[in-house]
């Protein structure tokens, strides 16, 4: 796969840091044609395909071959500093999600001195057959601020299957790098819905990092998934 990037950030001091599944045996399907990511402020483009902002909390994605039909809930960005969230109003909040998600409680004990928490929910709304279904992503640096990160851009990886009978909770999380510093950095998720042998994508989006520490999501069209995703 090749890939040739390009962004602008009016602050370029900021990172992304997905707390995804660990990295697992890359599978057969999910190999990718050249990617051409472009734009800067709030305006991106793949492909020469603009992408629209996901501007609500919720959006429906239905796989390629309509047989499963998932709900994805973006919920609220929560600036964290030594365990607890910065502003207190998101006290609860917070308490709330580290009580049923044990990953998120995991987070907060690590105790960084700053963090950005952003749950992600996959919920399963319609299948066509009762099947053992499992949620899988791919992640591809499109572009990152931060120099060590420069042969990164253009890699792609696998996370774990992740069983799908009702709902599913994808965790992105950024802390300071060895440097201390933010950086930016966007990447291209791919998801996919497992059967056995079998997959179907489900959907995709561009996430772009900022210095803020918020997420801002790109939605990626079937029909550019389509041709970017060799098989």
């Amino acid at each position: 796969m090749g890939i040739n990037a390009k962004a602008e950030f009016a602050v370029a001091q900021t990172v992304t840091q997905a707390d995804s599944p660990a990295p697992s045996t890359k599978p057969s399907f999910g190999q990718l044609r050249t990617l051409n990511f472009k734009g800067s402020s709030g305006h991106y483009s793949l492909n020469g395909i603009d992408l629209p902002r996901v501007s609500s909390e919720s959006l429906v994605l239905v796989t390629a071959d309509q047989t499963c039909t998932v709900e994805v809930s973006i919920m609220k960005t929560v600036l964290i500093s030594n365990g607890k969230p910065i502003n207190p109003e998101n006290a609860k909040l917070v308490q709330e999600w580290s009580r049923k998600i044990p990953r998120i409680k995991a987070i907060l004990d690590w105790g960084d001195s700053i963090g950005s928490l952003k749950p992600v929910m996959y919920r399963l709304v319609e299948q066509k057959k009762q099947r053992h279904l499992h949620l899988r992503e791919q992640l591809t640096v499109l572009w990152s601020a931060d120099p060590k990160e420069a042969g990164n851009v253009g890699k792609s990886g696998f996370g774990q299957p992740m069983p799908f009978s009702e709902s599913v909770v994808d965790i992105q999380y950024r802390s300071p790098n060895s440097s201390q510093k933010l950086f930016s950095k966007i990447f291209l998720q791919i998801l996919y819905i497992e059967e056995q042998s079998k997959h179907a994508v489900l959907g995709g989006f561009v996430i772009v990092s900022k210095s803020s520490g918020e997420y801002e999501f790109y939605l990626v069209p079937m029909n550019l998934l389509n041709n970017i995703i060799k098989d």
